[in-house]
């Protein structure tokens, strides 16, 4: 099997607050761990939820309003290794 890498996210992880909720939106790059080139059509699922998107030509994806949590981001696509990435969204005090 292939091996996927994230470029970036270590994604972009990003907030914004509202009065009601914090909700943050997770974007990043998938490539080939070997050739370093963009994967499109990988799938990025956030594991239990039904936040999901695949990524575009350049290997780019988006996931947007995603509510304060613990959560798993679950990266998958035919013939590579599936990866599971835990992250926490916590709401920053400051």
């Amino acid at each position: 099997m292939k091996k996927l890498i994230l470029l970036g996210f270590l994604c972009l992880l990003y907030g914004y607050n509202s009065r009601a909720q914090s909700t943050f939106n997770i974007r990043g790059k998938i490539l080939d761990a070997i050739s370093i080139s963009p994967i499109e059509e990988v799938v990025v699922t956030i594991e239990n939820t039904t936040f999901f998107t695949k990524t575009d030509f350049n290997g780019d994806f988006q996931i947007k309003n995603i509510p304060i949590g613990s959560l798993v981001l679950l990266i998958t696509i035919d013939g590579y290794t599936s990866v599971k990435i835990p992250i926490a969204l916590n709401e920053s005090k400051s």
